[in-house]
């Protein structure tokens, strides 16, 4: 499903994009996005989930009666951080944010 995602770029602009590619413009989009934000104030303090995914267990399936707790989503967020090359607050690499400066 997802290669056949790379079609749709090309019968847009007539360019062949592999899905590396467009992972690769993807991430950067990503790091573009959040150095945007910061620049704006946001930091890990607005990361968070929602009350109701935070606070109500699930209803049904494996996961029935469990809700994400604070230490659990931390930690999650600590990993999806490092995998993304920002610091501990959430803040891009300087070597990130120079890919961006002309």
């Amino acid at each position: 499903m997802v290669k056949k995602l790379a079609v749709i770029p090309e019968l847009c602009s007539g360019k062949k994009a592999t899905l590396p590619d467009l992972l690769k413009k993807s991430g950067a989009l990503y790091n573009l996005t959040r150095l945007i934000n910061t620049r704006l104030g946001m930091s890990r303090k607005d990361d968070s989930l929602p009350y109701k995914v935070r606070k109500c267990p699930i209803q049904t399936g494996a996961t029935a009666g469990k809700a994400v707790d604070q230490q659990t989503f931390d930690r999650l967020l600590d990993l999806y951080y490092e995998k993304r090359g920002w610091s501990s607050d959430g803040i891009p690499a300087a070597a990130t944010a120079a890919q961006f400066t002309p």
